[in-house]
């Protein structure tokens, strides 16, 4: 593979043309290796020796095995533009997801505010009850005498 760092004897470590930051080809010499994401994990394997690669655990032929065989660069270029058409489409559905439970949450952070006005006001109301029952002061929480209560 051309322009690769070269990590150990046999393996090379490239960054994807096609892709994003932090995704990488590691090739080894012998024709296999694998596309990882940033979070160094491998999406695709690949064997160019058998013509073979893996993607969600399933393992394919290239296109056009056994006759003719795509080049290894063509490949690397056709999985990195497969790849990034599955990250816009993710990236459209949490958008699609984050649009929608902001929408949701609205209500939702209304009918709590709500509720946070009728519990202020229960205890408030309470409060009176209490007090004017000879139970407690809001500023001593100790028992009203007799006449303190009216």
């Amino acid at each position: 593979m051309k322009g690769g760092l070269k990590i150990q004897d046999d393996l090379s470590i490239t960054p994807a043309a096609n892709l994003p930051d932090g995704w990488k080809w590691r090739m080894y010499d012998d024709g296999s290796g694998g596309l990882y994401s940033p979070e160094n994990k491998c999406v695709v394997d690949v064997d160019f020796a058998t013509s073979e690669y893996c993607h969600q655990g399933k393992w394919h032929f290239m296109d056009g095995y056994p006759y003719e065989t795509i080049s290894q660069s063509d490949f690397m270029d056709d999985m990195e533009k497969y790849v990034r058409g599955i990250l816009k489409n993710e990236e459209k559905r949490l958008k699609t997801l984050s649009t929608e439970s902001n929408e949701t949450n609205r209500p939702a952070k209304k009918k709590e505010s709500i509720l946070a006005v009728i519990r202020k006001n229960r205890e408030l109301i309470n409060l009176k009850y209490s007090q004017q029952k000879g139970q407690v002061t809001k500023e001593t929480d100790r028992p009203l005498k007799s006449n303190e209560a009216r």
